[in-house]
């Protein structure tokens, strides 16, 4: 794997440590994208890990080939755009596809919820019932209870 080096010299005259970048390599997931240039003798160069866009500019100026050079580099840059194009395309439908079914997921999610607060709405009449009932003979044995206190004080 190549790299671009550049050298940065010290105010006493010793030279810093090299400063190395390294391009990362293109994942397979891009590699479709740019399946178009692979072929093509002119523009395989854009691949290369050791590309570097400013000594390809300078290099171009230096052998008075920039217009072939900007051709190259436009018709690689078309390739790739239509690639891309296509990709999205292609992806599309399987886009669309989650976007159906996180729709359906929202509308289960809707009936869920509403079965959640019909049962919640029922579980409250439930206890409201058996507790109405409750609620008299509570009553009565309080009173029941005040009688017999009453009844105990008198008695005293």
């Amino acid at each position: 794997m190549a790299s671009n080096v550049s050298m940065h010299a010290s105010g006493d005259g010793e030279q810093a440590a090299e400063k190395v970048k390294k391009r990362p390599p293109i994942p397979p997931s891009l590699a479709a994208m740019i399946s178009g240039i692979e072929g093509d003798e002119a523009l395989v160069v854009y691949l290369d890990e050791s590309f570097v866009a400013k000594d390809h500019v300078a290099e171009s100026v230096r052998t008075g080939t920039v217009a072939y050079a900007l051709e190259n580099s436009e018709r690689a840059a078309a390739l790739i755009s239509a690639n891309v194009r296509e990709e999205v395309i292609r992806r599309q439908e399987a886009l669309l596809g989650e976007v159906e079914a996180v729709g359906a997921l929202e509308k289960e999610v809707a009936l869920v919820s509403d079965g959640v607060g019909n049962l919640s709405d029922a579980t409250e009449k439930l206890v409201k019932s058996l507790s109405d009932p409750f609620q008299p003979m509570q009553d009565a044995v309080t009173k029941l209870e005040n009688l017999h206190e009453t009844c105990e004080v008198l008695c005293k």
